[in-house]
């Protein structure tokens, strides 16, 4: 699936700030609100805090519902 694929594509190139808005939110679009949590914490991991990169995807969860990684 494009998700899937998106997925592991993340997982070689972690340094994709939209990347990760995108699966983020397709996770939560598809119910699977473990796996936008589980992603969210990579992309924590993946950009420092106080990043322009990690304020935007903080900003993502929290208008998703699920929380900030900051």
């Amino acid at each position: 699936t494009m998700v899937a694929g998106l997925d592991a594509k993340l997982r070689q190139n972690p340094a994709d700030g939209e990347g990760w808005q995108r699966l983020i939110r397709s996770y939560v679009v598809l119910g699977r609100k473990d796996d936008a949590l589980a992603a969210l914490k990579r992309a924590g991991e993946a950009f420092p805090a106080g990043t322009e990169e990690s304020q935007t995807i903080a900003a993502l969860a929290a208008e998703l519902g699920l929380g900030s990684t900051e």
